[in-house]
């Protein structure tokens, strides 16, 4: 019976190792699945947040870009336009210059006229050759000086108007580089939303991805509970045999140490009858015998019984 309680002990504590040791395996497992599944929660969200925040740096960048390059297209169109305006007022001016300039002509041709009516009327009667000579000079030398002033008067207004004309096609030409550079800025204004655009297509693959993650994490976390509640029924189940065959392993012990204690009781009563052995002399080597077995039982000390390899 104490063989029979010792191998079913080993067997008990065999299954236990076995149990202990798939407890360990389900655990390690659960702790590599959680692992995992940080991981690839970590790595989805470090991929979204990069892609935001890439898409809010180029938002940004773009944006400000934009607003700086509108605000310079902005000055540059409002000093063309006051270059503009101060160049239709010296236009303007000159324009005025030109027409009081061809007024004035008119006036000196008239005055020329009338000087030569009255020449003639002085011709008519001025009969001495030196009155008609004194008054030709007097005209040419009037018409000489005047036109002589409306000239350089006229040679100004066109350099004046040659320089205005010169500015003009300057702003011309400026304005068309800033019509260019604002087609250009509408250009690449189209290819910034175009890539906003791609950025939030992105970003909804990123949260369906996401989405798809958890999924995959809420059912390997279903998993895991499961696991778990498996190897605490395991526990429990274990824990009941452990104390099952300890229960077991106790009784017997109990048995076998009364069983001890008769025969110990036994071989001291067979000693103290008188002559046993002169009269049945073959169980002195059985008395022998059982005496090497029980000689520490044979004492009264309850714990050298007990602690004995007997």
């Amino acid at each position: 019976e104490r063989e029979a309680a010792r191998a079913q002990a080993a067997r008990c504590a065999a299954e236990h190792e076995k149990v202990t040791a798939e407890l360990e395996r389900a655990r390690r497992q659960s702790s590599e699945q959680e692992a995992e599944i940080g991981r690839a929660e970590a790595n989805t969200r470090e991929a979204a947040f990069r892609m935001l925040e890439k898409a809010c740096l180029v938002m940004q960048d773009t944006a400000v870009g934009s607003a700086q390059d509108q605000e310079d297209l902005a000055r540059q169109v409002a000093a063309a336009e006051m270059q503009a305006q101060e160049a239709r007022a010296a236009f303007g001016s000159v324009q005025g210059d030109l027409d009081a300039a061809r007024a004035h002509g008119h006036e000196v041709t008239a005055k020329l006229r009338a000087m030569e009516t009255r020449a003639e009327e002085a011709e008519e009667l001025a009969s001495q050759a030196e009155a008609k000579r004194q008054i030709e000079c007097i005209a040419t030398r009037e018409g000489v000086v005047h036109a002589a002033n409306l000239r350089n008067r006229l040679a100004e207004a066109e350099s004046r108007l040659c320089t205005t004309e010169a500015t003009l096609e300057d702003q011309k030409q400026q304005l068309v580089k800033m019509k260019s550079i604002a087609s250009a800025q509408s250009a690449s204004k189209a290819e910034v939303e175009n890539k906003l655009a791609e950025l939030l297509g992105e970003k909804a693959k990123l949260q369906d991805e996401i989405q798809v993650v958890s999924a995959r994490c809420s059912s390997r976390q279903d998993k895991l509970n499961e696991a778990r509640s498996k190897i605490l029924q395991f526990e429990e189940i274990a824990a009941t045999n452990i104390q099952k065959a300890e229960a077991e392993v106790d009784e017997l012990t109990l048995e076998a140490d009364n069983a001890l204690t008769l025969i110990a009781k036994a071989v001291r009563e067979l000693k103290m009858i008188p002559d046993v052995f002169t009269a049945y002399p073959h169980l002195e080597p059985v008395y022998k015998n059982l005496m090497g077995h029980v000689t520490k039982y044979s004492n009264d000390d309850d714990e050298q019984a007990e602690h004995s390899p007997v």
